[in-house]
Parts: structure tokens; sequence; C-alpha cells
């Protein structure tokens, strides 16, 4: 069967881990004004087109392994031979003949339990591209995260050396000669 993607260990709440990684807390996005990182990743699992089509391989797989594993039908079929066409008085045809005829397929060299043995070694196949999938598709928006909060200190950065820039041209300006 398909293992469950297994998410790295996180501390108890995402301001710790933020914290401990030395994020600022106060750019953390509250859930009110954003969505937390647990929250995208729910939503990326959910929403993925490419990830729901890969969910969707392993259903097919699936499929597979209960076909594989399927015995062969019987067969029950009758036809007639010696029908007399038109008038046959006196001829040497003989009876008509009825049959009845049950086919059941047997199995003698194994290919059904060949094949199950392969169907079930396809399904881990697209099983694991999900999960490979999967976990790049996560580490992308790991890294987009990272990106957004990175640019966010890189904002504060910058309105604080701009405050800063103005505080010294309010002190300068007065200092300077206008001629």
């Amino acid at each position: 069967g398909m293992e469950p993607v297994i998410p790295l260990p996180e501390p108890e709440t995402e301001t710790a881990a933020a914290v401990k990684v030395g994020i600022p807390t106060e750019l953390l996005p509250e859930p009110p004004n954003g969505m937390t990182i647990s929250e995208a990743i729910d939503r990326l699992l959910r929403l993925n087109l490419e990830l729901r089509a890969q969910e969707m391989e392993i259903s097919k797989a699936r499929a597979d392994v209960l076909t594989a594993g399927l015995r062969g039908n019987p067969l029950i079929y009758t036809d007639s031979s010696m029908i007399p066409y038109g008038n046959f008085d006196g001829s040497g045809g003989g009876p008509t003949q009825y049959d009845a005829n049950i086919t059941l397929p047997i199995d003698f060299n194994g290919k059904r339990k060949k094949r199950l043995a392969v169907a079930m070694r396809g399904q881990r196949i697209p099983e694991a591209l999900y999960q490979a999938a999967t976990r790049l598709q996560i580490d992308n928006l790991y890294t987009a995260w990272t990106d957004v909060l990175a640019a966010k200190v890189t904002i504060r950065f910058l309105k604080a050396g701009l405050e800063s820039l103005e505080a010294q041209r309010q002190v300068i300006a007065p200092l300077v000669r206008r001629e």
C-alpha cells in the first residue's frame, strides 16, 4: 500500500518554529491577515492539479492490481447442428443435435499469480512518484514562504534606513546655508 507522506517534525507552534530560526514574530502572518504555512500546505495538497493527477494514477494502478488478480470467466454456450433446411422428408441426415458446453479456464502455469505480482510491483511506481512530487511541491512552497519572509525583513530594514536618513536630513537641513 501507499505510505503517507511524513511531514518534518515541527515545534509546538509555528511561532516557536519561526522564533527558533530567527524570524521576528511581528513578521509572521496571522490567520486573519493571511494563512499559516500549515494552511498553505493543506491548500497545496488539495488544489495542486499535478498532484491530483498523480493521485489518480495511484487509483488506476490499484485497479490494475484488482484486474490482474481476477480469474478467467467460465463460458457457457450452446449450439445446434444438423437442423433440417426446407423440406427433408425421408432424407438420411439424422436427428437434429443440440449441444451445451461449459468451459472453465484453469491456470496451471501460474500466469494469474505472475500478473498479480507484476501489477503489485507496478503499483509502487505511481505511489513513489506521487510522494516525490508532493515533497518537491512542499519544498517549493517552503522556499517561496521563506522568500516572502525575507522580503518582509528587507522592507522593514529599508524603512528603518529611510527613517534614519530622514532624521539625519532634518538635523542637517537647518545647518546647511542657503545662498
